[in-house]
């Protein structure tokens, strides 16, 4: 189970809380299993925010707000 917190209002829970949408990076050459990834905090603020996520260990690296490009690490 893959456990995320939203960088906008800082709800914190497990990945049905959320809705993905997709692989940010789709068309550009996979990075060391790293994808960053587009997620709704629809249970919370329905911001959408970015998750870098590592795809072997299904861990989250990172979570960005909208408008944040440094992230806040996991």
């Amino acid at each position: 189970m893959l456990l995320l917190s939203c960088p906008v209002c800082g709800l914190s829970a497990n990945e049905s809380h959320f809705r993905h949408e997709q692989d940010l990076l789709a068309a550009q050459p996979a990075r060391d299993d790293v994808a960053d990834e587009a997620w709704c905090c629809r249970r919370g603020c329905g911001a959408w925010f970015r998750v870098r996520r590592n795809l072997k260990t299904d861990s989250v690296l990172a979570a960005f707000a909208p408008t944040d490009e440094t992230g806040i690490a996991a």
